[in-house]
């Protein structure tokens, strides 16, 4: 993940090294320092899953916008799919800093979470909240009767780390070794809804 030149070595070394990176995150990109970048990821092509994520602000360089949206276009072109990539332009935002810390999170949030490989992400009408409290997990909810729920939590890359029946009002220990953001996923009966949680 990188931003301005940053960006553009991020994109670079993604697309040539689709057999160690599988995600490259692209804050504004200085395409416009060599743009032999398009013709290098149309002749490249897709060669493995990657996903990229491609952000910039409105209120940069004047062809920034256009670029990316041109990059985009040179992707889908080049074999990548619409899902494997994100666009955003941000109104307003400048070449700088504050706009690269305040779009990470959901930059983040699109490469590691919604795509982890092997999880999926479920919602639900239903008011069920899950909470991590002293390393103990437990589910609340207005709507939640005494009924035994399924609980699975996975890593980021999809790896299940633990398997147990919660109710509401009782409280699973997490395994020491567990830190970080994770995936909590419910289900019971047909009913299944998932939650991103963070253990410390």
């Amino acid at each position: 993940m990188g931003s301005s030149l940053g960006g553009l070595i991020s994109h670079y070394i993604g697309i040539k090294y689709q057999d160690v990176f599988s995600k490259s995150g692209i804050f504004s990109p200085s395409y416009w320092f060599n743009d032999s970048v398009y013709d290098f990821t149309y002749n490249t092509g897709k060669l493995n899953n990657m996903n990229l994520y491609i952000m910039g602000g409105s209120n940069e360089s004047s062809g920034l916008v256009d670029e990316m949206m041109a990059m985009t276009d040179t992707l889908l072109a080049a074999g990548f799919q619409n899902d494997e990539m994100a666009l955003k332009v941000v109104p307003g935002g400048q070449h700088n800093e504050a706009l690269w810390r305040q779009e990470f999170g959901e930059a983040y949030e699109w490469l590691f979470l919604q795509n982890s490989s092997g999880i999926e992400i479920y919602s639900s009408d239903t008011d069920i909240h899950i909470k991590v409290i002293n390393r103990q997990i437990s589910i609340h909810g207005d709507q939640i009767e005494n009924d035994t729920f399924r609980l699975e939590l996975f890593s980021l890359s999809g790896q299940r780390v633990l398997t147990a029946q919660i109710t509401k009002g009782e409280n699973v220990r997490l395994p020491s070794m567990q830190q970080g953001i994770y995936l909590a996923r419910l289900s019971n009966d047909g009913f299944v809804t998932s939650r991103k949680i963070f253990i410390k």
